[in-house]
């Protein structure tokens, strides 16, 4: 028999990369220095890549070993440093490691949503749309979560709309005042969004 066939057919299969939903250029901080990575991020498990060999140097899985991340507050509002915390082989304390990377925002964001179903929406509100080829006010649910403002549809619970917070270059709400200054018992409306079509009342 000819034994390249054999050792062929026993040579188990490579494994297959995990479908990652992001990937970003990063530098980790440690106490050795400051040094490049990659890192992954997929709804199972978060990687770290050495770019020049594209070796894998950590691994950590988010059901039992992703505790969270968080921004590094700095001096000013252009640091790019975080904080992700996580464990080796789901056992012992989190400990955070420190990362930065001119891509923060989007990375909190993906860290964030792989975790879903343990965060709970930070806020909830009845809001009342106005559909401006009708001039009627619709009823809808804004709800504010850790990465941005969702609109649902109340009737069939589905999302309507969002906007991450990352995608946020002006503020996501204008205040609507009474162009005579005239004071109102009802709540006043509102603006959110980039689209002026996007208008409520609470």
């Amino acid at each position: 028999m000819d034994s390249s066939i054999h050792s062929s057919q026993s040579t188990p299969p490579p494994l297959e990369e995990p479908e990652y939903l992001a990937r970003y250029l990063v530098i980790k901080h440690s106490w050795r220095g400051r040094y490049k990575r990659i890192l992954c991020v997929s709804s199972v498990s978060i990687v770290t890549l050495d770019p020049s060999t594209l070796a894998v140097t950590n691994s950590y899985d988010v059901a039992t070993d992703f505790e969270g991340a968080v921004p590094i507050i700095g001096r000013d509002d252009n640091s790019n440093e975080f904080n992700l915390s996580v464990r080796t082989d789901g056992r012992g304390k989190f400990r955070a490691i420190k990362f930065s990377s001119r891509y923060k925002a989007s990375i909190l964001t993906e860290l964030h949503r792989i975790r879903w179903n343990r965060l709970n929406a930070v806020a909830e509100f009845p809001v009342l749309h106005l559909r401006r080829r009708t001039t009627e006010w619709v009823p809808f649910k804004l709800k504010v979560t850790h990465v941005g403002v969702e609109i649902i549809d109340l009737k069939s619970g589905d999302l309507r709309w969002c906007l991450d917070f990352r995608d946020m270059d002006s503020p996501a709400i204008i205040l609507l005042s009474d162009a005579y200054g005239k004071k109102s018992v009802e709540h006043g409306g509102f603006v959110y969004g980039n689209k002026p079509e996007y208008a409520g009342r609470v």
